[in-house]
């Protein structure tokens, strides 16, 4: 499985705040003005991308600075902007996302088959784990069902105990702190104890 580190949890989550953030910011207005810059091997002036995307200049300047400051879009020396590298990074981890669901699924409908049980994909994000793939059986046959992006904290999830037993006693701990192991159903672990003792029983198993 792959491991999301900290640095793309942070991107993509000052992504979210551009979109819907305090700043009357909007993804399509924001997309647009990337959708231009793509078709643009050199900077673009700001004249330019207003008269494209029907921008006040002043509207779109704000959201390119918005941007610039996440890292989405660069502006040179001389005002024009250009895409920035953390939509490279953001982009290199979808796609290596992707094929991490391409070269699982055949194994996870084997199990599937053999089981009858849902089999879920999933990796860790910080203290969360993120569902990328899961098969799910349909009365006549097996059919998969997309849930890429749904969230749960590692100790309330079968796949996300799994990596806490990586992680050893001591990290288990801090987790156990930095979370505060909230519950998200009434059988929740929601005390260091219990969670230790169900992570002996995986280890066990």
């Amino acid at each position: 499985m792959l491991l999301a580190d900290e640095r793309d949890r942070s991107g993509l989550e000052r992504l979210e705040r551009l979109f819907v953030g305090g700043e009357t910011l909007t993804a399509s207005l924001a997309t647009s003005l990337l959708d231009v810059l793509a078709e643009y091997s050199d900077p673009v002036p700001l004249k330019q991308l207003a008269l494209e995307t029907g921008l006040h200049p002043s509207t779109a300047h704000r959201i390119l600075g918005a941007m610039s400051g996440s890292g989405f879009v660069e502006r040179s020396e001389a005002g024009a902007y250009r895409l920035g590298i953390r939509l490279l990074e953001l982009g290199s981890l979808v796609k290596s996302r992707i094929s991490l669901r391409e070269t699982a699924m055949p194994a996870m409908l084997r199990l599937h088959a053999e089981t009858g049980e849902s089999v879920n994909l999933g990796i860790r994000a910080g203290d969360e784990i993120v569902y990328v793939e899961r098969t799910s059986s349909g009365r006549s046959s097996v059919r998969v069902v997309h849930i890429v992006g749904a969230r749960a904290p590692l100790h309330t999830t079968a796949t996300g105990k799994l990596f806490l037993v990586e992680d050893g006693a001591h990290q288990v701990k801090e987790y156990a702190r930095r979370t505060g192991l909230p519950g998200t159903t009434p059988t929740s672990i929601t005390t260091l104890a219990a969670l230790e003792k169900e992570l002996d029983k995986v280890r066990r198993h």
